[in-house]
């Protein structure tokens, strides 16, 4: 470290300038000569100086200044030649009087380039023997040598004379090279002696004679196999300490509370941090406490001294005891402890769990037992319990034992069966418990006891008994009086309910058999892996035959059909009589519709044959509709239900035929009924919304009015196109709804703008059925007067479609209406069966071109030849025209120069709110390509 002192480099800096000991360089020297000797006096090794001398000398081994002022002017074989290496060095040399000197040699390195050296000087005789001699660690048996290269010894704690010599038996030899010197530091260590490698004076001696190695203590890690079983002894001796730790840990971590106690004063020798928690004390405190202090069973001397003799008896213990809080709460403790010997004295170690809570659920599961047997013993029933294996009767209540005597003990049916020698072929032990081994549903039975001819109604279920098995619980309420009256009713109505079992009439099964049979047979459909056939029958053009010929001539021909029907069918199969000429059938063994097809055409070719009815020929064909279980699987009312909805579909088929349900359709249907009633909701919580879609004269460039088309604020999806919900209601009563609630929301539009100075008529779709209702004008002029509107702000819009099986109805209804200023277009005109009929003999107003068509007349002939079609149509019977669907300037432009002014589309307006409106009129301007081609064709 001197090596890099400021002094040494402010000496070769100055006379590198040329400076002479006279002028100034002198006094360079005595500030390097007083840095070597601070060194000297600070560098002690366990109070011990630890160099003689130390001098700076230069290149030529000349010394320069000492710390010995009598040192001579050159120091022997201490001089730099061009292989001198940098750094520290170790070197021993003889003195014939006082032993070996050690010198340690360090170079200067001053700009890059080897200058001078420090020499430290060591007598290793004079100054390192003492020093290990007198240390207080230091034995006779124990021995350090410095040896030299051939193995010759230059300084020993002991009389020495070959370093080999030593016997290796118990004894072990430690070696640490001093530097690449050649040198070995060598000690000896007897008799297991391993505290040497911790002795002040080993470590002394490796510390002075190793500072040239850089990191010398390191070098223990040099030393022989003893010397690493020394540390892994210390290691381990870690390792123990740390699992230690961790034990604690766990100790603490453990939900039971556990501690060590004194036998003689049960005080607590340790304790875990769940018992300080538990009592709501920190360790130190809970260390003064007895454990007789918490508890009330162990709370005398005389107590715990009967606990101590019988731990040192059984040498373990398990007992319960209760104590109480600091706060006073009480708490209930389980204890398993045993007696040990720890640390060379008596103690107990024991083990504590809270079961406080299983001491208060124990007592309300007994307060509850005592409330149940109270119970039982008041009640009439007889209640007892069995052992399901055994058949012994483990409890029995007080209605059971005055019955039967005392049954605990015995078998059921010793007392409850008198003259059974084994369980009863009825016991229904095996109804219990189900495949997985749980206790099965309540099982209820009724029986007859055979001497006493009492009749008992019985509910009987597996429970958990104490053991944790199952056993029978039997409740059994005497029913005698009620079996007796049922008997007697039975008997008074058995021709009563045979007649109600059968159609009077066809002496077929009526509905109740047949939904009796049909529900057995699906149980056993069920049991046997088979199908069943359910039809649904009705004869077509019955009500013509009664009408025509009379109900006794229909009553025969009902009687007829009902025999062919049987004589067609299996004995198990069934018919019935529904009522009315509808009829039911019950076909068993039917998996699917391949199979089921030949029983049904056999069935439609023999009903069709005509029947001889009071010498009259008729015939008559029938609508079927099937249903097949378990393709269908539901409950006798669905299965009869689904083959109804099928019947329905054969008629509409044609009739004289046979349909099969669908699943999938009914899914469907069911759906559609769901959207349904979800559109009435919206209805009646004013979830729809009014838009409006400005109609424009595309000839003068003004806004003519506006269409309403309805939209659905939906609370989940958002705003709904009306594509997304009317046609769901397209027929439906709700489209009445609905129309008159768009009528109602349109004509209070109307009103507003019209208050406003806004006037703009108000087109509003309705629906042909709508119009049909009675009173629908009636209605209509009531709405125009209560929002104080004229009717020629209300044009309504009609499907040509849904007109033409009431044209001439609705033809009147439209003057009605017409009357009052409302005028009325034909929509979507061309896309159904269009007519010139309809444009003549209705009194409309106007023809409205669907978009389907306007949308495609650049691109598709046909569809510009039916737009021309259309409008010539309107020009002749002098009707305005309205193309709709005008997505384009294109497309305008070519309407105007078909003729047709008006015009509604996205190139116009999106539909868009009332409140929007306005501001789009006054910032809407018709293209300039429109104003033109107008004003061409006027020339």
């Amino acid at each position: 470290e001197f090596t890099k002192n400021p002094a040494l480099n402010n000496f070769f800096a100055n006379r590198a300038m040329g400076m002479s000991m006279k002028y100034g360089l002198r006094a360079s020297l005595l500030t390097v000569q007083n840095e070597l000797k601070r060194l000297l006096n600070r560098k002690k090794l366990l109070g011990q100086p630890v160099y003689t001398a130390i001098s700076f000398v230069d290149r030529d081994g000349s010394i320069l200044v000492s710390t010995k002022e009598t040192e001579k002017q050159k120091v022997r074989s201490f001089h730099l030649d061009g292989d001198s290496a940098p750094g520290v060095s170790l070197r021993i040399f003889d003195n014939k009087k006082l032993g070996y000197d050690a010198y340690y040699v360090a170079t200067i390195d001053y700009h890059n380039q080897v200058t001078g050296l420090i020499i430290a000087e060591v007598n290793l005789a004079k100054v390192v023997l003492p020093l290990l001699q007198h240390s207080e660690n230091n034995r006779v048996d124990n021995t350090l040598m410095l040896i030299a290269p051939h193995d010759k010894i230059l300084v020993s704690t002991a009389p020495v004379s070959d370093p080999n010599s030593f016997s290796t038996r118990q004894q072990t030899t430690l070696s640490v090279p001093l530097d690449d010197s050649g040198y070995i530091l060598k000690g000896i260590i007897r008799n297991n002696q391993q505290m040497l490698l911790t002795s002040p004076w080993f470590l002394a001696a490796i510390a002075l004679l190793s500072l040239p190695v850089v990191g010398g203590l390191f070098l223990l890690l040099r030393l022989n196999n003893n010397h690493l079983l020394l540390q892994a002894k210390y290691l381990a001796s870690q390792q123990q300490e740390q699992e230690l730790r961790y034990f604690r840990r766990l100790l603490d971590l453990s939900t039971d509370l556990i501690a060590v106690i004194d036998p003689s004063t049960s005080r607590y020798l340790d304790v875990n941090q769940t018992m300080c928690t538990f009592f709501s004390l920190d360790r130190e405190q809970l260390l003064k406490k007895k454990f007789i202090d918490h508890s009330d069973t162990y709370r005398t001397i005389e107590q715990w001294r009967l606990f101590l003799k019988q731990i040192r008896k059984n040498e373990r213990i398990t007992d319960e005891y209760n104590g109480q809080h600091p706060d006073g709460s009480p708490f209930f403790i389980e204890i398993n402890a045993h007696y040990a010997q720890l640390d060379d004295r008596e103690a107990i170690v024991a083990i504590f769990r809270d079961i406080s809570e299983r001491k208060r659920s124990e007592q309300v599961i007994q307060q509850a037992n005592q409330r149940v047997n109270a119970v039982l013993a008041g009640i009439d029933a007889i209640v007892y319990v069995m052992d399901m294996e055994t058949h012994t009767i483990l409890y029995a209540n007080t209605a059971a034992t005055t019955l039967y005597g005392d049954l605990v003990g015995k078998t059921c049916w010793q007392h409850l069966h008198s003259g059974q020698t084994g369980p009863c072929s009825f016991c229904p032990n095996d109804k219990l418990l189900g495949d997985d081994g749980k206790p099965a549903e309540t099982y209820i039975w009724e029986f007859q006891h055979g001497e006493n001819n009492l009749w008992f109604h019985s509910a009987d279920c597996a429970i958990p008994w104490d053991d944790g098995r199952y056993v029978h619980l039997q409740v059994a309420t005497d029913i005698t009086a009620r079996i007796q009256n049922e008997q007697a009713l039975q008997d008074a109505h058995s021709q009563l309910e045979a007649l109600a079992y059968y159609d009077p009439l066809t002496r077929l099964a009526n509905r109740r058999l047949f939904i009796d049979r049909l529900q057995h047979a699906l149980h056993k459909a069920d049991r046997i892996n088979s199908g069943l056939a359910i039809c649904y029958l009705d004869l077509d053009e019955f009500k013509q035959i009664n009408d025509t010929y009379g109900h006794e001539a229909g009553d025969d021909l009902l009687v007829q059909v009902g025999e062919r029907l049987l004589n067609n069918l299996r004995g198990e199969d069934t018919v019935a009589r529904w009522g009315g000429d509808e009829f039911a059938l019950l076909i068993t063994n039917q998996k699917d519709e391949e199979q089921c097809v030949e029983t049904l055409s056999r069935l439609l070719d023999c009903l069709t044959t005509p029947y001889e009815i009071r010498s009259t020929l008729f015939q008559v064909t029938t609508s079927v509709g099937v249903t097949l279980y378990p393709k269908d699987n539901g409950d006798p009312e669905t299965l009869l239900r689904h083959a109804d909805q099928a019947m329905y579909l054969a008629k509409q088929k044609g009739r004289n035929c046979y349909h099969f349900f669908d699943p999938e359709q009914d899914r469907r249907i069911n759906m559609r009924l769901e959207q349904i009633n979800c559109i009435g909701k919206a209805i009646k919580q004013d979830e729809l919304r009014l838009f409006y879609q400005p109609k424009i004269d595309m000839a003068r460039g003004r806004v003519m009015g506006a269409e309403a088309l309805v939209r659905w604020q939906h609370p989940e999806e958002g705003l709904l196109p009306p594509v997304r919900f009317l046609p769901l209601i397209e027929g439906h009563r709700l489209q009445l709804s609905l129309d008159w609630w768009v009528l109602d929301k349109a004509m209070q539009q109307a009103s507003f703008w019209q208050t406003n100075g806004e006037e703009l008529s108000i087109s509003v779709n309705i629906a042909a059925q709508t119009i049909q209702q009675p009173g629908f004008a009636d209605r209509l002029i009531e709405l125009l007067a209560d929002y104080g509107i004229d009717g020629g702000l209300i044009e309504l819009e009609i499907l040509e479609s849904g007109i033409i099986d009431e044209l001439d109805t609705i033809s009147s209804v439209i003057r009605q209406c017409v009357e009052t200023g409302i005028s009325f277009a034909l929509d979507d005109y061309g896309t159904g069966f269009s007519s010139l009929t309809h444009i003549r003999r209705l009194p409309v107003q106007t023809l409205k071109i669907d978009q389907s068509f306007v949308r495609e007349m650049l691109d598709n002939r046909d569809d510009f030849h039916i737009v021309e079609g259309v409008i010539g149509l309107a020009r002749a019977f002098e009707l305005e025209v309205i193309a709709e669907g005008v997505e384009t300037t294109k497309l305008g432009t070519q309407l105007l120069k078909l003729g047709c002014n008006y015009a509604q589309g996205y190139c116009i307006a999106k539909p868009m709110p009332s409140s929007e409106i306005t501001d789009w009129r006054k910032q809407y301007k018709v293209p300039e390509e429109w104003l033109k081609a107008a004003a061409e064709k006027t020339v």
